[in-house]
């Protein structure tokens, strides 16, 4: 009979068993840091290739690393949260599908529309240090692509396997990055395959909550939402920003949040308020209702506290219901340069280190900042100023000016302590669903009544308008025509009043007896609603039956800063701006428009009064408890006046 140990009493090792020791004590050799002489030299594979769009359509494809990274077919990473005060964090991965792998992840260094780097420390495995990029530059009417790949090795037999494995993955992701611009030339919706795998959704109890929102719902909107939540990958479809989606759709922005709105109340998403921070955009707080809802906020990447206003930085989110499909999260790059989309260029200096980049400034303000604290310097554009300046690290409150467009910057670093220099948009992305804007919103309204802040909570709102109208002698009226037939006049003047105001993103906030006061995120529909109004009055007029009377509305527009809250159980606003567009109300003499200058000289509104052709007067009035003489504009639409 065979026995289990050889000669010297050792057990017998299978062949198989061998194979699997040898493996075994290769990989934890490669696992188990070594120290680095500095004798194997860094492997470096460069790339290059034409494609048709220009740099500035393929920027926010091609920065996209995070959903790049998942449509290459790489795998997921963990990330640790950095230490206090640090801005590198660990991440942890998988290196060739299966071997355990962790490495330092710095900030990405990018200046937009042009390149981005990323430079890796490695913990342990075959690599010290990973470093990769890509540069956009143009290049007969589409873009030279340039990719770029060093690594260094941590012995030689590495050193030879990176220099096999360096053309490959550059091979890789130039073809992924061809087959995206390719999408991006075709002008494809979507320019990102779908999930690797058929997501599992239960289909029908998505047909059943699709086939309930029918009636309110656009049909191409419904079946972009349906095509979507089947074949979306896990991460798309959680947190979904319902302005970017239309936009990738082809769609009316209103059109797709009111069908999320709907969708929500219906149990096909899990609504969620987002509280971002102001530096780094990323959101930092998150709340299921209002009411839930703390008005300060930390981002501990940027070292700073902040208060949640709703027209900046309280937006609206939205993820599939576990009902419909169990989505998991999971993170390919979280320091993607595509969700700094705010930023036109992010920097590392060494202590006492100067550096010149080339970069482009747009026509509009900027803040030349570090990642860590709150300090920030303006940057206003000036068409007199240079195209070459120097911007130091260090706290200063003086603004400086630039020409727009191509800009020379020379960064400097003072301190003994490295830095990322960074200057960012003043003005948000108009990609997020604020909170000023979904919750003037009169679907909104209409739906999520109970929606409300906690009590004793405000809110900041840095600029909204505010309408408000009233009933011209309504007292008279019902009594020569009798309340029956008047309480049926003043209904059909409310159903005329919300129907503009759906129509315009406006919404009703609260009535007081004849009176509606409503709300708006931007003065531009506060005045086409307006005009809207008073157009759809004297239609109503010009058809109403022998004898009865006619409908007046008075109405008045103020725009500002104000306070979200909650009174009487709504969710309301208050201060001066509220205050003034009512008193501005009681001046209208009825089928007018009274604007104070600071609703007609925000943009649009102008050119939105010239197109109707009306009359604009410009008067003074008092003001009962805020000015005695105050300038006010007096606007009689020509679209009100019925032929």
């Amino acid at each position: 009979m065979a026995s289990d140990l050889d000669g010297g009493g050792i057990p017998r090792q299978e062949p198989q068993r061998d194979r699997f020791l040898q493996l075994r004590h290769f990989v934890l050799d490669i696992l188990t840091p070594a120290p680095y002489t500095g004798s194997v030299n860094p492997v470096r594979a460069v790339k290059e290739f034409l494609v048709a769009p220009p740099p500035d359509a393929l920027w926010p494809v091609f920065s996209d690393t995070d959903r790049m990274n998942r449509a290459i077919n790489f795998d997921p990473v963990v990330y640790d949260d950095p230490p206090e005060g640090a801005v590198t964090r660990v991440a942890h991965s998988k290196m060739l599908g299966f071997l355990p792998s962790s490495w330092n992840e710095p900030p990405y260094e990018f200046v937009a529309g042009r390149y981005y780097r990323i430079r890796r420390a490695m913990h342990g495995g075959p690599f010290l240090r990973y470093s990769f990029g890509v540069d956009l530059s143009p290049e007969a009417g589409g873009t030279r692509v340039a990719l770029a790949l060093e690594i260094e090795p941590r012995n030689a037999f590495f050193g030879w396997l990176a220099g096999k494995a360096a053309p490959a993955q550059l091979e890789k992701i130039a073809v992924g990055l061809g087959g995206f611009a390719d999408s991006v030339a075709a002008g494809s919706r979507a320019v990102f395959p779908s999930a690797r795998k058929a997501p599992r959704v239960n289909r029908t109890h998505l047909s059943k909550v699709l086939a309930r929102m029918a009636e309110r719902t656009e049909p191409a909107v419904l079946e972009s939402i349906r095509s979507f939540l089947v074949s979306a990958a896990d991460p798309d479809v959680l947190g979904m920003r319902p302005f970017a989606l239309a936009d990738a759709w082809k769609l009316d922005r209103v059109a797709v949040l009111r069908a999320f709105l709907h969708g929500s109340r219906e149990g096909l998403f899990d609504l969620r308020w987002e509280i971002l921070c102001p530096n780094c955009r990323v959101p930092k707080a998150g709340f299921s209702a209002l009411a839930d809802l703390d008005a300060k906020a930390h981002c501990g990447t940027c070292e700073i506290t902040f208060d949640g206003e709703f027209d900046r930085n309280v937006e609206v989110r939205f993820s599939v219901h576990p009902s419909v499909r169990k989505a998991v999260h999971a993170d390919f790059c979280i320091g993607s340069p595509a969700k700094a989309s705010h930023r036109a260029l992010q920097i590392p200096l060494g202590p006492r280190e100067t550096r010149t980049v080339e970069a482009t400034l747009e026509n509009r303000r900027y803040y030349f900042r570090t990642l860590k604290g709150s300090s920030r310097r303006a940057l206003l554009p000036h068409p007199d100023a240079s195209a070459s300046f120097e911007l130091r690290a260090e706290p200063l409150d003086f603004e400086f000016r630039f020409k727009p467009g191509p800009v020379s910057l020379t960064l400097v670093n003072p301190s003994e302590e490295p830095v990322w220099a960074v200057v960012d948009r003043e003005h948000w992305s108009d990609l997020g669903a604020t909170a000023a804007f979904v919750t003037t919103q009169q679907d909104f309204r209409d739906l999520f009544s109970s929606e409300v802040l906690a009590p004793g909570q405000s809110v900041a709102i840095q600029n909204m308008a505010i309408l408000f109208t009233d009933l011209k002698d309504s007292t008279a009226t019902y009594t020569r025509i009798g309340d029956a037939k008047a309480y049926s006049l003043v209904r059909r003047h409310f159903e005329i009043l919300i129907g503009a105001l759906r129509a315009h993103n406006g919404g009703v906030v609260k009535t007081i007896g004849d009176a509606v006061m409503a709300a708006f995120s931007v003065a531009d529909d506060a005045a086409s609603a307006a005009v809207a109004i008073q157009a759809a009055i004297a239609a109503h007029n010009a058809e109403r039956p022998p004898g009865e009377p006619e409908i007046v509305v008075k109405l008045g527009l103020h725009a500002g800063p104000a306070i979200a809250v909650t009174m009487n159980d709504l969710l309301d606003y208050f201060g001066t701006t509220v205050n003034t567009a009512a008193r501005v109300q009681s001046t209208s003499e009825g089928g007018d428009i009274v604007l104070t200058g600071t609703v007609l000289e925000s943009p649009g509104v102008r050119e939105l009064l010239e197109r109707d052709g009306g009359t604009l007067a410009r008067f003074r009035a008092g003001l009962k408890g805020l000015a005695d003489d105050y300038p006010l504009w007096r606007f009689t639409p020509k679209s009100a006046t019925i032929v």
